[in-house]
């Protein structure tokens, strides 16, 4: 299984500086070493110091490299290597599917260990009580975001899902301090989504973010993050797992927000509204 460990380590991989970018790829790939290996073992392996080591450790969230290695260790048993679901030439109808499922559920478990329910919290107080709540998003993340405004839509809330970037930073610029900007992006890098965010924390909203590293540009004008597990394995330019993680955090939020006073009561009338849609 995908650990946590490992999970960590991919959330925060592009953002890394150059040498602690190489004393990442290393222990991806080589988790299985680290438990015997000292500090100044790992640090001639790598062409790295010591204290950038420790250093990055304590970003992933250790106390040091003594911490590091005993979880290194405990998981390093239970770690299927990431060739096991990227689909290749040769793999058969069977193989692939099964690849794919794993990935997503595997992708989906490291997402329901990963994320921070005391920020999923934040998250849903703000929504509830917001004036009005804008969702942006745009490539993949765009579907994700569509998604969110419909279901919270739904439940009688003023939302609006923004695919546009003209007009993501026109309306950001009408946000108050009563209202939330919710920001979708996979990589945490869109250039669109940060200036639309930044826009409307000038203006006083709360801003909120989905994504999938831990230490993306977009967290800088974010108050609250929700940061779902970076997994995606089976084929890398197309994220499923990493969507169904984002869209497993929406239905939480849209669960949650159903059982507040009143909003079942709006789920209801939806439902009634379109009956007749179906034969």
């Amino acid at each position: 299984m995908f650990t946590l460990l490992l999970s960590r380590i991919k959330a925060v991989q592009e953002s890394l500086p150059r040498a602690q970018a190489r004393l990442a790829d290393f222990i991806l790939n080589n988790l299985s070493q680290i438990s015997s290996m000292s500090v100044t073992e790992l640090a001639a392996k790598t062409g790295v110091s010591e204290g950038t080591i420790v250093n990055f450790c304590q970003k992933l969230g250790y106390q040091g490299y003594t911490d590091f290695r005993l979880r290194a260790a405990e998981q390093a048993a239970v770690t299927i290597p990431d060739l096991f679901y990227q689909v290749t030439d040769d793999d058969s109808l069977e193989s692939i599917t099964k690849k794919v499922f794993q990935s997503n559920i595997t992708g989906l478990e490291e997402t329901l260990r990963f994320l921070d329910l005391t920020a999923l919290a934040d998250a849903i107080n703000a929504i509830h009580t917001a004036r009005r709540i804008e969702i942006y998003g745009v490539g993949s993340s765009a579907f994700v975001a569509g998604e969110a405004a419909l279901k919270f839509s739904k439940l009688g809330y003023t939302c609006i899902f923004r695919g546009d970037p003209h007009n993501q930073a026109m309306f950001a610029a009408h946000l108050n301090k009563n209202d939330v900007a919710f920001g979708v992006s996979r990589s945490g890098r869109t250039l669109d989504i940060i200036k639309a965010l930044s826009i409307a924390q000038e203006s006083g909203a709360t801003t909120i973010v989905l994504t999938n590293y831990s230490a993306a540009p977009i967290l800088a004008v974010s108050d609250i993050k929700l940061i779902t597990a970076s997994y995606d394995k089976s084929f890398h330019d197309e994220p499923m797992a990493s969507m169904l993680g984002q869209l497993s955090v929406i239905q939480c939020i849209f669960l949650a927000l159903a059982l507040k006073n009143g909003a079942l009561e709006y789920l209801h009338k939806t439902q009634v509204a379109t009956e007749d849609k179906h034969c």
